[in-house]
């Protein structure tokens, strides 16, 4: 019988960030650094032409991590892991 990993929330982007990092407070007062970070999907199409898509991702730290976030200024390259949140608006 195989092992079960349980559930798994993880996902690994890689790419450049769009803008300097934005730092801000929660109500409470906790540190927290947002960034939009752009991920890039070259392929052919049918014809043999080069087709491409940028996706954004929004990145949201906080804490000490934050504190590492916020030095990051546009057109970094990173490598960001964690969780998924989602949202509907």
């Amino acid at each position: 019988m195989a092992a079960c990993l349980g559930e798994m929330n993880q996902i690994t982007i890689v790419g450049f960030t769009g803008s300097d990092a934005e730092v801000h407070y929660t109500q409470s007062g906790t540190f927290v650094v947002t960034l939009s970070v752009a991920t890039k999907e070259s392929w052919k199409d049918a014809d043999g032409n080069w087709q491409s898509r940028t996706d954004w991702h929004r990145i949201v730290s906080f804490g000490k991590l934050a504190e590492f976030t916020r030095t990051l200024t546009k057109g970094s390259y990173v490598m960001i892991q964690g969780a998924v949140r989602a949202r509907e608006y």
